[in-house]
């Protein structure tokens, strides 16, 4: 059976290990947040590891006080981090067996005919990125996924757009926090 698959990208101005990281501090309360059909995630329990090796879990409580299982399935840095929910909460669990999300980063350097140099880009500069946000939800059942399919094709896309422009705020907060950084320990370098 075809799932529902929707995905929003942004482009970033960082290098790829501080988008990464900035993807990475992103939590369950964020990630989960304005999800139609889900109710709020208020709290994180049994969680395995640390949440950066695979086959790391953790139960998602939600306010109705039912929960979720999250697995991690990659955690690639710096290049992309997926899990699973597989128990999903209700109402959403009548029409969806499942959610695997994503966020990537992409690189989106375009080079010009001159050998080594990048459009764009200035010497020493990262090439500019892209964060991708995918979910993929798997209905349950033929018999439930045109009603899933309704509901998760009126609302996902702009949820996805929304955690695009978090991750995008967060990167370029992040980054701004490094140069200020890096520019503090030159002056007192």
């Amino acid at each position: 059976m075809e799932p529902f698959v929707f995905e929003a990208r942004a482009p970033v101005a960082a290098a790829p290990e501080i988008a990464f990281d900035a993807l990475a501090s992103i939590g369950p309360r964020e990630a989960f947040a304005r999800r139609p059909g889900l109710p709020e995630v208020v709290g994180v329990e049994e969680q395995t590891g640390d949440w950066t090796s695979v086959g790391d879990s953790r139960i998602l409580r939600l306010a109705d006080g039912g929960g979720m299982l999250e697995t991690l399935l990659a955690f690639d840095r710096p290049r992309e981090i997926v899990s699973i929910v597989t128990e999903v909460g209700a109402p959403l669990r009548r029409g969806v067996g499942s959610i695997r999300s994503s966020w990537r980063l992409e690189s989106r350097l375009e080079c010009r005919l001159e050998p080594g140099v990048a459009r764009g880009v200035e010497s020493g500069a990262s090439p500019a990125l892209e964060v991708v946000r995918r979910c993929v939800l798997a209905p349950r059942s033929v018999w439930t996924r045109p009603i899933a399919g309704w509901l998760v094709r009126r609302a996902w896309p702009r949820v996805l757009t929304a955690d695009v422009a978090l991750a995008s705020e967060r990167i370029r907060s992040a980054a701004e926090s490094r140069e200020t950084e890096r520019q503090g320990g030159r002056r007192d370098g």
